[in-house]
Parts: C-alpha cells; sequence; structure tokens
C-alpha cells in the first residue's frame, strides 16, 4: 500500500499536465508541481483560492456557472478557460475533470489541464496563412490567367468577326471559341 501510494504521489506530482482537485464550491484542495509552473504560484496561494480566481476576469462568471454544472453532472467532458499567472501572462487551458463520489455522495471534483496555449497560437497563424495564400492564389489568377484569357478572348473575337466578314465557314467555331474563352475567364 505505501508503494502504491509513493507511486501515485510521483506521477501525480511529476506529471506534464497540471493535475488538481477541488471541493463542490470550486476551491482547490491539491495541485501538482505543473500547476504551480503554470499559474507561476507557490502552491500553499493556490490551495488558499478557488479556481474562478485564476480564470481570466471576464470568463469568472461563466466558470462559476460552469461549476455548477460540473456539480449537476451537465458539464461538458473537456472545455478551455484563460487563466491568468502571476504575472499577468495569459494561459489557455484545456480542462477534463470528474465529479468524485464516496459512499454515494458528490465530495470533490478531479481534474487535469493541459496547456494548449502554443497549439491556440498557432492555429490562429495557420488560418491566417491560409487567408494570406488564398488572396496570392487569387490575385495571381486574377492578374495572369485572367488576363492571358481576357486577351486571348478580345483575339479570338477579331478573329471571328474577320472571317465573318469573308463569310468564311470556320467564323462560327471562332465564335464558339471565344464563347468557350470567356466563360472560362469568368468561371477563373
Amino acid at each position: 500500500e505505501a508503494t502504491l501510494k509513493e507511486r501515485y504521489q510521483d506521477l501525480f506530482e511529476n506529471a506534464n499536465d497540471m493535475v488538481y482537485t477541488h471541493d463542490l464550491s470550486g476551491r482547490i484542495t491539491s495541485i501538482n508541481m505543473a500547476g504551480e509552473r503554470l499559474l507561476g504560484r507557490d502552491r500553499k496561494v493556490i490551495t488558499e483560492g478557488s479556481l474562478p480566481d485564476f480564470v481570466a476576469p471576464e470568463q469568472r462568471s461563466a466558470a462559476a456557472q460552469w461549476l455548477e454544472h460540473i456539480r449537476d453532472g451537465t458539464a461538458p467532458a473537456t472545455l478551455e478557460w484563460d487563466f491568468v499567472t502571476a504575472t499577468g501572462e495569459r494561459v489557455r487551458l484545456e480542462i477534463c475533470t470528474r465529479l468524485i463520489e464516496r459512499e454515494g455522495r458528490q465530495v470533490e471534483v478531479e481534474g487535469i489541464a493541459r496547456d494548449v496555449t502554443e497549439r491556440r497560437r498557432l492555429e490562429k497563424e495557420i488560418l491566417e496563412i491560409s487567408t494570406r495564400e488564398q488572396h496570392r492564389i487569387g490575385h495571381d489568377l486574377h492578374d495572369g490567367v485572367c488576363q492571358q484569357l481576357a486577351g486571348i478572348g478580345f483575339l479570338s473575337d477579331i478573329l471571328a468577326d474577320k472571317l465573318e466578314e469573308q463569310k468564311r465557314p470556320e467564323a462560327a467555331e471562332a465564335h464558339s471559341i471565344s464563347e468557350l474563352v470567356n466563360k472560362a475567364n469568368k468561371q477563373t
């Protein structure tokens, strides 16, 4: 039993993610070293507060409601909150919780929180790059292919008119080519 307890303590303390517990009102009752590191605070300071105390001010009321949903079993499996460190830096944490019951009574909540700040920043950057690349491709098509198609369409119109003036049977085909080029230009 002592060995199991020691292994559990080692796993709890050395986990890469923040592992914590809080009572039903949200007061943090335990937190590992990763939690201290992520929040930039000493364990004693953290366990003197409640979870919403560390959430960004504009999200605190929603976090308090979320605690109510945890108690009544309607909280989502995972969600994200912005936490504020002791230095004022924002850290985006993805949180997964489970309600702990003993002898048929709800007693506390276990939670695991993962720092997704960098992942969210990279996702945003990828979207911005994608949007810029779409705009660049659109400009390239407009300034390159579309201009060439417009020129081809204009020349084929002139050729069709000349062939028509000469009463040549190829005039109808030249008009068809011109229409196809103009349609391709519009689609592009």
